[in-house]
């Protein structure tokens, strides 16, 4: 049976990501714990309205830059099998629940899809805070 492994849901703020680095390659055996891929979200921004916007109108109100920050997250199978294929390769962007691999788990016909489990953590963030 083949496994579709896709970009997971990490936060609602999160729609999409780039393919930053794949740690498996095509031909590889998969276990349980093995890190996949790892996903570049770029520019999460920050904004707050500045203090000198509270006294003036809603309408009015300015807000201010607090941060950019990109963060890259790393995908972990939670499955155990053999990768077939890589459909976004690195660099490619993507949305979440976008197909970017498949894993083959044997039994089955061969030919029915189900998603792959999979979990992701943080691995780094790059944040540059302005005044």
């Amino acid at each position: 049976m083949k496994l579709s492994i896709e970009f997971p849901p990490i936060s609602p703020a999160i729609e999409a990501g780039t393919v930053a680095k794949w740690h498996k390659a095509v031909g590889d055996e998969v276990s349980y714990g093995d890190d996949l891929f790892d996903i570049a979200i770029e520019e999460v921004t920050r904004m707050r309205r500045s203090l000198s916007a509270r006294v003036r109108k809603p309408s009015k109100a300015k807000y201010r830059k607090l941060s950019d920050v990109s963060v890259m997250y790393r995908v972990t199978s939670m499955d155990s099998g053999r990768l077939t294929n890589i459909e976004a390769l690195e660099g490619t962007a993507i949305a979440v629940g976008d197909v970017v691999a498949h894993l083959d788990v044997g039994g089955g016909d061969g030919e029915s899809t189900a998603s792959a489990r999979t979990s992701f953590n943080l691995v780094g963030s790059n944040s540059e805070s302005s005044s």
